[in-house]
């Protein structure tokens, strides 16, 4: 087995080359799949509905109003 030392100082705690291994694989299998999926913004969500509503036939001065935005 490899064994690395983080400060190269004696005392220091090891860690196992395959754990340091499987950690990069992780993190980058996590950054790549947040990547993939964004979550929706509330901001988004909002315009969603608003684009909803006013597919409906509500006025865009309504909803502005409504959602304290500029139409």
């Amino acid at each position: 087995m490899i064994v690395v030392r983080p400060n190269g100082g004696q005392g220091r705690e090891t860690v196992l080359a395959e754990k340091l291994r499987f950690s990069k694989k992780l993190i980058l299998f996590i950054m790549h799949v947040a990547h993939e999926r964004p979550q929706p913004t509330p901001t988004a969500q909002r315009d969603e509905r608003i684009r909803q509503r006013y597919a409906q036939g509500e006025t865009l001065s309504d909803l502005a109003r409504e959602y304290g935005i500029s139409p």
